[in-house]
């Protein structure tokens, strides 16, 4: 699934349930649980060596973290975090008010 895809799919529903507010213990709790599943479902999925489609499991080759990568992710956050504090949680919350 696209970034923007999950992004249309699931904010709207962040935003109907309350969870807007960027640091709120409800969405803490729901993004821990997600990694909890996440977790699970690779460690059950790295033991197999077929898929449930009986094509065999395809695991990238790169398993460590380069610099490249690290410096990557803190800009994306960095510029993730900016946008929404300044430009699109006016819009995004509910009722068009910082939250």
């Amino acid at each position: 699934m696209p970034a923007w895809l999950a992004g249309l799919v699931f904010g709207p529903e962040l935003m109907l349930s309350g969870m807007a507010a960027p640091w709120g213990p409800s969405l803490a709790l729901v993004v821990a649980g997600a990694i909890l599943v996440g977790v699970a479902g690779f460690a059950f999925a790295r033991r197999r060596q077929r898929s449930w489609l009986g094509l065999p499991m395809q695991w990238p080759a790169l398993s460590t973290i380069t610099a490249r990568m690290a410096l990557f992710e803190a800009a994306e956050a960095l510029t993730a975090w900016a946008l929404m504090h300044r430009s699109m949680q006016p819009v995004l919350a509910p009722g068009g008010r910082p939250v």
